[in-house]
């Protein structure tokens, strides 16, 4: 098991001294190359999960371990660290630069691992782009690339590091339907090559293609189903 949330509650203050719990009790297991979905109505916590996950947001209160190792007194730094090895991100907007190429997209994650040199940047970049068979647009404009486009190139920096956990925040959410298809294509390949994917979607038909389901039920409470 590599990612395990035990009674994780999280809590926000609205501003008002209202206290808003978007997560309440969340128990969630991810073993080593499962393909997951999670799923609920927009505002319900999906997101706020997704960021727990990949050390961008901390729990108000339960326990996350990553890889067997609770997270709970890393350092900013630390998660830092463990955000950048473990997780590829891929953002419903795409998240790219605009009006960089591709390949400086691309190499933002590569920047912060100081287990990489630059003189390695090319080759893992071209490896990263061809696997969503963009291998052609290393250098185009990102301003010149169709939604479809720009989502597979945002696949690929988060494929650039060769992350064990890839976290994909409604990454169809925006584009047509034989965009969908592509991108969902694209995420079974990463499944094909041993990588542990989880995705956020509102897209029933896609979730339904996953092996794990969980969808968030009113109260901040997930539960799990098997497709």
């Amino acid at each position: 098991m590599i990612i395990e949330l035990r009674g994780v509650k999280k809590e926000y203050n609205d501003g008002k001294n209202k206290k808003i719990s978007p997560l309440n009790d969340i128990n969630f297991c991810v073993d080593k190359g499962d393909f997951v979905a999670i799923t609920g109505p927009s505002g319900i916590g999906k997101t706020t999960l997704l960021n727990i996950i990949g050390c961008i947001d901390t729990v108000t209160s339960g326990q996350y371990f990553l890889n067997g190792k609770s997270i709970e007194n890393y350092t900013e730094k630390k998660k830092a660290f463990v955000r950048n090895k473990y997780f590829g991100y891929v953002l419903q907007s795409d998240g790219l630069i605009p009006y960089r190429n591709v390949y400086d997209n691309v190499s933002v994650p590569l920047m912060f691992n100081k287990d990489v040199k630059r003189r390695e940047y090319k080759e893992k970049i071209e490896k990263a782009l061809t696997a969503v068979n963009m291998e052609n647009y290393i250098h185009r404009n990102v301003n010149e690339l169709s939604g479809g486009e720009k989502q597979r190139i945002s696949i690929a920096r988060a494929m650039v590091n060769d992350p064990d956990i890839i976290l994909a925040d409604e990454p169809t959410g925006s584009l047509d339907v034989d965009n969908k298809e592509m991108i969902v294509e694209n995420l079974f390949n990463l499944r094909k090559n041993g990588k542990t994917v989880i995705i956020v979607t509102h897209d029933l038909d896609i979730a339904a293609r996953f092996d794990l389901q969980y969808t968030f039920v009113p109260g901040g409470i997930l539960k799990r189903k098997e497709n």
